[in-house]
């Protein structure tokens, strides 16, 4: 077996394990309160809320505001990248900031071309988010058979930046 397969195997568990550590269902008659869904998402105030970046800039793209990162670190990268609304009603946060790559290829600030020695490819992270299911008629949530809406705490991946990286070379052998 090879050493990405075992890799492969390996984030597939560690992907099982943090769905059951983190994956309680939360069920509510009607929207909860932004604080309840912080609570749930483990993050006590919106303070910290919004020190998740993809939060905090999801929020000011939603409110047609252009968000930056300190000394605009995006635009100065050798992968420079911008930021795009990803917006859904059944989740929380409903608009998160996710890295859109400007070029195909690295980019060559000192000449202000594209360098076609290396690609322009997304770096990923994870956030917490809450998913919200409305129940199905005759469906009943697990706690008590009164709630309408389960939410239900998961990890979604996101492009959070763009890096520069060599192009593959197949090897032989």
């Amino acid at each position: 077996m090879s050493i990405q397969a075992i890799l492969k195997i390996f984030a597939l568990l560690v992907l099982v394990l943090i769905d059951c550590i983190y994956g309680k269902t939360n069920c509510t008659l009607k929207e909860p309160r932004e604080r309840s869904l912080l609570k749930q998402l483990k993050l006590n105030n919106l303070r910290n809320f919004n020190k998740i970046l993809p939060f905090k800039m999801g929020r000011e793209l939603a409110a047609n505001q252009t968000p930056k990162y300190p000394d605009d670190v995006n635009l100065r990268a050798a992968a420079p990248w911008n930021l795009v609304l990803d917006h859904d009603e059944n989740r929380f946060p409903k608009d998160i900031a996710v890295a859109n790559c400007n070029y195909k290829h690295c980019y060559d600030h000192k000449n202000k071309r594209e360098d076609a020695n290396g690609e322009s490819i997304p770096y990923y992270g994870t956030v917490p988010v809450l998913e919200k299911k409305k129940m199905r008629k005759g469906q009943k949530c697990p706690k008590d058979g009164k709630h309408t809406y389960s939410y239900r705490r998961k990890l979604k991946t996101i492009a959070v930046a763009c890096i520069c990286v060599r192009p593959q070379v197949s090897s032989e052998g």
